[in-house]
Parts: C-alpha cells; sequence; structure tokens
C-alpha cells in the first residue's frame, strides 16, 4: 500500500491482515502494481517523476527508474516483459524493460494520461486521458511510439477517467470516472460505451474478484466501496413452477442477460431460449425431477448464482370418462313383465335384451329385475 505522505509502502499479511513492515521508496508514491508473476512490485513516485522497483521476496527497492514528469499509474503488458508508465504533466508513456528495469522510451501522447490497460490477449491497450476520452491502439508489440501501432479509435467516456480495467475475458473494459462519479462501460470488440453505472463520490479505482463476477470501485469522496456484480444475475421467473414434464415457457428477469449461450433449470438445458434484452429472457422447461430447481443463466461474463426460484411439481392426473353405446350381461331365467307376460326378446325401458329361451327375467311391479334362466341383456 502507497502512502504518499510517508514517502513510502506498506506491506501487508493478508492472512492476518496486519501491517508486517513498510519500505522507503521515491517521493510521494501514489500506485502499486505487480508483475503477472509477483516478484516484482512498481511503485509510482508523483512527486520524485520516478519508480521504484521492489523485490517482493525480500521486499527491498533493487532499482529506480526515471521516468516522465508526475507519474500516476503503472500497468505490465500480459507476459510482463514490460511496464507502463502514465506520466500526466508531461503528457507520455514510458516503457521500462521489466526483465533488466531501464528505460527502453517514451509514448508523445496529446492529452494527459491517467491510466493504462492491456486487454488480456494483448492486442489492445486503452489509455484513459485528461480530456474525457479513452485512446485504443492495436498493439503490436509497442515499438517506439502509440502512434506507430495504429491509434484506431477514441471515444468518450464520463468526466475526469482516472483508472480503465478490462475484465477477465476482455469483452468489457471499465473506465472509473472521477468527476461524474459513475463507471462507463465499454464493449471492446466495436470500442463503444454500452452503459453507465453510478457509484459514490469521486471514485478513483476498480478492481475486479478472481473469478470475475464482481468489481469492487473505490469512492474517495463518499469513503465507500461500490460493488458492481459484472456477470449474469436472474432475480426471478415467471411462473415460478411448471410439471415435471417440461414445456413451460418461462420469462426470466435479471441483468447483464446480453450474450447468453445458455439457459440451464435443475441442471438441464432449456429446450430453446431467446433473449430480449438484458434485463428479460425466456426458456422452454426440460423434464425435471419434482422439487426446486436452480435456473442459470450463462454468458460469456460467467453464470449467475445458483437458486430456487423455480419448482417442478408432478402432472395433474387427468381421468377419462368413455360411454359404452351397448352392454352384454349374463343372467338367468327369463325377462317377465309383470304387467303383461313373459318377453323372450325385445326391450325393456333403457334395456335392450334378447335370448335363446323363452324368459330372461321376471320383472316385479316395482321394477326390480330377478334373472331366472341363462340369458342375456
Amino acid at each position: 500500500m502507497a502512502n504518499v505522505s510517508d514517502n513510502n509502502v506498506s506491506v501487508i499479511e493478508t492472512t492476518s491482515n496486519t501491517v508486517t513492515g513498510t519500505i522507503a521508496v521515491g517521493f510521494a508514491p501514489i500506485f502499486v502494481a505487480f508483475s503477472p508473476d509477483g516478484s516484482k512490485a512498481y511503485v509510482a513516485n508523483s512527486g520524485s517523476n520516478n519508480v521504484s522497483v521492489i523485490n517482493t521476496a525480500n521486499n527491498t527497492v533493487t532499482s529506480t527508474v526515471a521516468v516522465g514528469s508526475l507519474p500516476v499509474s503503472v500497468a505490465f503488458s500480459p507476459d510482463g516483459r514490460k511496464a507502463y508508465v502514465a506520466n500526466t504533466s508531461s503528457k507520455t508513456v514510458s516503457v521500462i524493460n521489466a526483465e533488466s528495469n531501464n528505460l527502453l522510451w517514451y509514448y508523445n501522447l496529446y492529452d494527459m494520461p491517467f491510466s493504462v490497460a492491456f486487454s488480456p490477449d494483448g492486442t489492445k491497450a486503452y489509455v484513459a486521458t485528461a480530456g474525457n476520452y479513452v485512446l485504443n491502439y492495436i498493439n503490436n508489440a509497442l515499438s517506439t511510439n502509440f502512434y506507430d501501432n495504429a491509434l484506431s479509435s477514441s471515444f468518450s467516456v464520463g468526466s475526469q477517467p482516472v483508472s480503465v480495467v478490462f475484465n477477465t475475458n476482455g469483452r468489457k473494459a471499465y473506465v472509473v470516472n472521477s468527476w461524474s462519479s459513475n463507471i462507463s462501460v465499454i464493449n471492446t470488440a466495436s470500442n463503444t460505451v454500452t452503459s453507465t453505472i453510478s457509484v459514490g463520490t469521486r471514485p478513483n479505482s476498480i478492481a475486479f474478484s478472481p473469478d470475475g463476477r464482481k468489481a469492487y470501485v473505490a469512492n474517495a469522496g463518499s469513503n465507500d466501496v461500490s460493488v458492481i456484480t459484472t456477470s449474469p444475475m436472474v432475480t426471478s421467473v415467471s411462473p415460478t413452477s411448471g410439471t415435471t414434464l417440461g414445456g413451460t415457457s418461462i420469462i426470466i428477469t435479471g441483468t447483464n442477460l446480453s450474450g447468453t449461450t445458455d439457459i440451464s433449470v435443475g441442471g438441464v438445458a432449456c429446450s430453446a431460449f431467446n433473449v430480449t434484452n438484458s434485463t428479460t429472457a425466456t426458456c422452454t422447461s426440460p423434464e425435471g425431477s419434482a422439487g426446486s430447481a436452480s435456473v442459470l443463466v450463462t454468458t460469456p461474463d460467467g453464470t449467475n448464482a445458483a437458486n430456487t426460484l423455480f419448482t417442478y411439481v408432478p402432472p395433474t392426473p387427468t381421468l377419462t370418462f368413455a360411454r359404452p353405446t351397448s352392454a352384454s350381461v349374463a343372467m338367468l331365467g327369463s325377462l317377465t313383465n309383470a304387467a303383461t307376460s313373459t318377453l323372450s326378446g325385445g326391450s325393456y325401458g333403457a334395456i335392450t335384451y334378447s335370448s335363446s329361451n323363452a324368459g330372461v327375467a321376471s320383472v316385479n311391479s316395482s321394477g326390480v329385475i330377478t334373472p331366472v334362466s341363462v340369458g342375456s341383456a
């Protein structure tokens, strides 16, 4: 941790969260960056216009490299071979050979740089400048001048962009706008600002969690930290239940749903899905087991947290009645109409009867049929 007034950096043991030592560096240290392998720490000393190189194995300064005027940040190339220092007052970016700790060259810019960031694959370099712009460079080894490496575009962001960071897959970049107290989210494929997120007052830095699902913004003016969810988030589904047979059309509401590549319910991929916009998607539920099921949306930026928003229920039993057109009943004896005589065939009320016998049954005056001999009705 850089201590501007004390001209040193504090070493913190992260397992116990205690300060284990301090290292004297240059005047007014303002920024610390670690090499990708963690073996070195570069400290930008804004008051002495140099960079202190610290060996993290023994916490000693091994080199001091002169750079431009008012260095405010340091960024390592993805391969760790070079370090880039943004010098605000001299409007330059210094390039240091991180293997020998020697200055290689300067990049001359037309505006004051605050921050340099590289895409994870090293093909792009974004520079946040005081003119409220982000400069986009194609990083072809970055030979001697940013202009030699194709300034492909520049785009406007918020007021006073002081920091820019790519997310873990490089599809988005997040620009911290200090004076406008917000974050510009950039689609790095098109180099356009896709959204603006309000945060606390006077934000000055941003960092991602190791899994890339959240970003934390330090707000110097309001003395707090804003937490931004960068991966998909599902807040509700409708309906909240469906049968285990599948086939239920589910409306999913949440954030960061654009670019969805898969939706699953209960661990099984939906048979079909559609993304309406960044906050709404629909899917057709697959077959599932009775009980609660997690609705998961996956994008290139990750997958939302597990949940119990949907419930599978057994299908409701359905009874089907069939009305027979005729029936045959084995009986004994003959069918006799008590009011008239013995019948050997014909019909009585709703009953049609026939028999080879003289009588099928007897019927009393109350309509009760009594079988008397073999026959059918």
